[in-house]
């Protein structure tokens, strides 16, 4: 249903050129975007790549104290879940599988990671890169607030890093489902730890206002009061060439109400130059 609403955008001439999808675990999620009409496909980390292995003490010290109980030591069931589809062509891709011990909970299970691409797209006069990554759940890992927590500092951490790593190329677009909530230190080490520290700057983000119950918050909150409750987000490169057009909109939803998802999609349009 999610690639039939995409493909009668594109009759009508309304598909968003770039999309960034998370959860895509079956051969139906990765088919969305070809069923869709988009030309352009990449996934993310499959289930064989390897992140990196504890180093320091204290996650050495986090990985000695998983339990199997919570799918913690069982290994790795499913690939990262991430897909970009796009209508512009695809130069480079890039992948990262989070750390190995950087997980809790049932989010263990999948291969969580970073996808990136360079897209040549018309009008920009460098590549644009888009990020899409899925961050630890909280109460939904079954792991402890404590242990969740520690495994998103470490996943933000990586992310930062990598993204700070990547070749210097046009404007950059972040996406995904950051899965903050209502928890302040996960929104504050979002905001201090990637937004902030990469020059980004939030334009949309997707609230959890209970159950079968989403909202958007169009970027006029500052980030960290944006951020909380908040699950997926759309940031961009605030020194570039893009500057968001009109307002953001959901897409997702049947006309009685019902979610297509377990979210609702955000869309956002930019116009690209001085």
């Amino acid at each position: 249903m999610i690639a039939s609403r995409l493909g009668d955008m594109r009759v009508a001439g309304t598909q968003p050129h770039i999309v960034a999808i998370q959860e895509a675990f079956g051969q139906a999620g990765k088919r969305i975007g070809s069923e869709a009409g988009y030309r352009y496909v990449a996934y993310g980390p499959s289930d064989n790549d390897t992140g990196a292995a504890p180093v320091a003490p204290q996650d050495r010290a986090f990985t000695a104290a998983a339990s199997p109980l919570i799918g913690e030591t069982l290994g790795k069931f499913a690939d990262s879940g991430l897909a970009i589809f796009s209508d512009y062509p695809i130069r480079w891709i890039k992948r990262m599988a989070f750390p190995a011990y950087a997980c809790a909970g049932l989010d263990c299970l999948a291969n969580k990671g970073v996808l990136v691409v360079a897209l040549d797209v018309p009008g920009a006069t460098r590549p644009m890169i888009v990020v899409d990554t899925h961050l630890n759940s909280r109460s939904a890992s079954f792991a402890s607030n404590a242990r969740s927590l520690y495994a998103y500092g470490r996943q933000v951490d990586a992310l930062s890093q990598f993204v700070a790593g990547l070749p210097a190329q046009g404007d950059m677009l972040l996406a995904g489902d950051f899965n903050v909530g209502n928890a302040p230190r996960r929104s504050a080490m979002l905001d201090r730890g990637l937004l902030d520290r990469d020059g980004l700057a939030l334009t949309v983000v997707e609230h959890d206002c209970g159950h079968d119950c989403r909202h958007i918050d169009d970027g006029g909150s500052a980030a960290e009061t944006a951020l909380l409750r908040g699950k997926s987000l759309l940031a961009f490169s605030a020194r570039g060439s893009l500057t968001p057009l009109g307002t953001a909109i959901g897409f997702g939803r049947l006309p009685d109400g019902k979610m297509l998802s377990d979210h609702i999609g955000i869309e956002r349009r930019f116009h690209i130059g001085a």
